[in-house]
């Protein structure tokens, strides 16, 4: 049994372990845009095995083509556990449970797979969200998620922006971070939450529409958009330089984890425990 509640709506928890990494707004799809999914990171390789975040039954799978940038298509997977009166929609996996099976969070899944709404930076992860029963199929209409986190945020603000690399692969690059994702929206501390070369990323807390949301003192956008427990905003225009060299982005985790995203698929040219410094300024 997975221990650690990450979010909850409608009754059903979402649950992770303590190493896994996740995101509510690390993605261009609406379901994030609406506070309504998370992507969650279990630190696997495409084609390992997934474990359910949810307890429920499996009611049904589907699987269909996903478009990609090229006339190529590839195998997209849905499957959906039914909780009480709502159902978990779980995407990316292709499952190896079955139409029937009674699963509880920990329990395997299925195994991760690639398909084309990835981008290049994006590892393999499982995309959820909590919907009602007959509706689970469009793109819009899940539940509003209120993330849960034990410690509370506290505001803070370094000199100069470092980190120390924990994990480099050739999608993103891992950076446990000297200030670890904690901005401020008018006066109070907020934890960040997406990338910055979005056009939008968000944060913990409901924050009024208008406010300006910073980071380390930078301005990183306005709030353009307010749920229930959390804010989105829309990003400025930002530059990001690691050890001087322009990288296309920091994605920042509700885990308070971040990542740097390379210009370019496997080109980051850092290694596991080296020390970084990181410039971010708007254009």
């Amino acid at each position: 049994m997975v221990s650690k509640i990450i979010a909850e709506s409608c009754g059903i928890e979402i649950r992770a372990e303590k190493e896994w990494h996740y995101s509510f707004f690390s993605s261009p799809y609406q379901a994030h845009r609406d506070f309504a999914a998370v992507d969650i990171d279990q630190n696997k390789a495409f084609g390992d095995l997934a474990v359910s975040p949810v307890t429920g039954e499996v009611a049904k799978i589907l699987r269909f083509d996903s478009p990609t940038p090229t006339t190529k298509t590839l195998p997209e997977h849905l499957t959906i556990i039914k909780n009480r009166e709502h159902v978990s929609r779980i995407m990316h996996i292709e499952p190896t449970a079955e139409i029937g099976d009674v699963i509880e969070a920990g329990d395997p899944l299925g195994r991760f797979v690639c398909n084309g709404f990835f981008s290049y930076w994006v590892g393999p992860i499982m995309h959820v969200e909590i919907r009602r029963p007959g509706d689970f199929l469009r793109a819009r209409g899940g539940c509003e998620l209120k993330p849960l986190r034990k410690n509370g945020v506290r505001k803070r603000q370094v000199e100069e922006l470092t980190g120390r690399i924990t994990g480099s692969g050739k999608n993103n690059i891992s950076v446990s971070l000297n200030n670890p994702g904690v901005g401020a929206v008018a006066g109070q501390p907020a934890l960040l939450d997406g990338a910055t070369c979005l056009d939008y990323a968000g944060v913990w807390g409901s924050f009024p529409v208008g406010e300006t949301v910073y980071y380390n003192g930078i301005p990183l956008g306005r709030i353009n958009k307010t749920g229930k427990y959390m804010s989105t905003y829309k990003t400025n225009q930002l530059v990001v330089c690691v050890n001087g060299k322009p990288f296309e982005g920091i994605s920042f985790m509700s885990c308070g984890h971040a990542r740097l995203l390379p210009k370019k698929y496997g080109e980051s040219g850092l290694k596991k425990g080296e020390r970084v410094e990181i410039i971010i300024r708007a254009i």
